[in-house]
């Protein structure tokens, strides 16, 4: 895999990753879609 080593790619697929912090990873990445969803929502409701 190209960028292991160095840079930010492949940091989810790291198997050194602690699973905690994987698991607060894919929390966050949830929580930003929600908060894209809701923010899309609101921005469609006619003011």
């Amino acid at each position: 895999m190209a960028g292991t080593s160095g840079g930010d790619e492949g940091v989810a697929m790291d198997p050194d990753l602690d699973p905690n912090l994987q698991h607060w990873q894919d929390r966050l990445d949830n929580f930003q879609w929600v908060t894209g969803s809701l923010v899309a929502l609101l921005d469609s409701i006619p003011t």
